[in-house]
């Protein structure tokens, strides 16, 4: 039979959660960044929060390199049309004439879109259309780039051409991010706690706290389906790393009355005293509407809900499923889904996981439908057979030092904060409805003709 997570020391719940460390990184096209979603990657691998000081070093960084969007581009449009030919010979044009410079913003940050709703396939020129409301730019408080009426994080090249260089049907992987502890450390703690129950001994919670981490050691982060060093894996790592820790009471909720995990442990102490829960963020997206030519596709309403299952720690220091969620860990992930959207307008990191899991969903219908075949369109350059349009390179995520909270309840129970992200590129890209509408209003969003810019209202 395998062993359950031990019983902590009586009156205590230990709450182990993630904490990251800051440098300045590589960020795409040759401009250093120092942070995504206020978390960042040293050489070495470490994460760490950012201070207050990394923070206004960012924004002024950011705003001295970062231009206000053009005429045309500055105002808030329900529907922006992007053609992906004319945008690969715009980028073409660009690192030809100039091959160590970055590309102007309007191309980086993908002439504002904020997020993608119709993508379209021209067979007659040679086209795919992406198209979604748009509106103009500018750095915020955090340094994002975000939209100046919104305040939502706009899309962004480099994430664009990482989903479309990595998604592939015929792999089928799952882009994913985890930040879980070792197998040593489970067993290390398990050890550390069986001995302070034979014990009996009453630590304080700072020595407590000090003991912990040590067997606890470092917890490792993971990433696959896209590069580790791209720019939309470190989005992937700082959506999960917040998140746990909102969940472990170790940040505070920016939006009232949105109680954090231990409010609910405390309520209901023993539906989590044998087993640990597991957290990660995943698509919530309505089902993909396609025509019945196979060449406009639609996408709805697109949410992230917050998914939960407990674990248990096996004799061999694994972590097993249960199949079953408890409690309190089901009542934060369903506060934490309810209310994504007011939370991500606080932590824009949550927002950009989104505007990822779109750009995904984008890549893998291209894909999964064969829409450059179809369409007859030619893209080396965004797609990576031409290697004049690096994605830009980031420190790769190894590893989190472990934080503890202390809270005192009837009983004691180790929790980790383990889990992730989860994106199931080939189940959202499904297009199973057939809308006639659809059909029928597919040639509003051509870009054939006369216009000879890369982006239309």
């Amino acid at each position: 039979m395998s062993a359950r997570v031990p019983r902590a020391w009586s009156l205590v719940a230990l709450l182990v959660a993630t904490i990251g460390l800051q440098s300045n990184l590589q960020a795409q096209f040759g401009f250093n960044r120092g942070a995504v979603g206020g978390v960042a990657i040293d050489a070495n691998g470490n994460l760490r929060r950012m201070t207050v000081a990394d923070r206004d070093a960012l924004v002024r960084q950011m705003r001295q390199v970062v231009d206000g969007a053009a005429p045309g581009l500055d105002q808030a449009v329900p529907v922006r049309r992007i053609s992906l030919k004319r945008l690969e010979a715009a980028c073409l044009a660009f690192v030809t004439e100039h091959p160590s410079q970055p590309l102007p913003d309007e191309l980086r940050y993908l002439g504002g879109l904020l997020r993608i709703q119709h993508v379209i396939a021209d067979p007659e020129h040679n086209d795919v259309i992406l198209a979604g409301p748009a509106e103009g730019w500018r750095v915020d408080e955090e340094g994002n780039v975000v939209g100046v009426t919104t305040g939502r994080p706009v899309l962004q090249l480099d994430d664009l051409v990482v989903a479309l260089r990595t998604v592939d049907r015929e792999d089928g992987k799952q882009i994913t991010c985890s930040i879980d502890p070792t197998e040593q450390g489970h067993r290390r703690l398990a050890a550390l706690l069986e001995q302070l129950k034979k014990n009996r001994g009453r630590l304080d919670a700072g020595k407590l706290s000090v003991a912990v981490k040590q067997a606890y050691g470092p917890q490792m982060v993971r990433v696959t389906g896209v590069p580790a060093t791209s720019h939309f894996a470190h989005v992937l790592v700082a959506a999960d790393y917040r998140m746990k820790r909102l969940a472990m009471g170790l940040d505070r909720s920016p939006i009232p009355r949105l109680p954090n995990y231990i409010s609910f442990l405390k309520k209901n102490p023993n539906s989590v005293a044998r087993t640990q829960p597991r957290w990660w963020l995943a698509p919530d997206f309505d089902p993909i509407v396609r025509s019945e030519d196979g060449l406009a596709f639609a996408i709805g309403r697109s949410g992230v809900r917050i998914m939960t299952e407990d674990e248990y720690l096996a004799e061999d220091g694994t972590l097993k499923q249960t199949g079953r969620k408890s409690r309190a860990a089901a009542a934060f992930a369903e506060a934490v889904t309810e209310r994504y959207d007011e939370l991500s307008q606080q932590i824009p990191v949550f927002a950009e996981l989104r505007n990822l899991m779109e750009l995904a969903t984008v890549a893998a219908i291209i894909d999964r439908y064969q829409l450059l075949e179809k369409s007859g369109a030619s893209l080396p350059l965004l797609t990576g057979l031409d290697k004049r349009l690096p994605a830009s390179r980031w420190h790769s995520p190894k590893s989190v030092p472990p934080e503890c909270s202390i809270v005192r309840v009837r009983r004691g129970v180790l929790v980790t904060a383990s889990g992730g992200v989860e994106i199931d590129v080939w189940e959202l890209a499904k297009a199973d409805t057939v809308s006639e509408e659809l059909q029928r209003t597919r040639g509003n969003y051509l870009m054939g003709g006369p216009v000879s810019s890369w982006w239309s209202n």
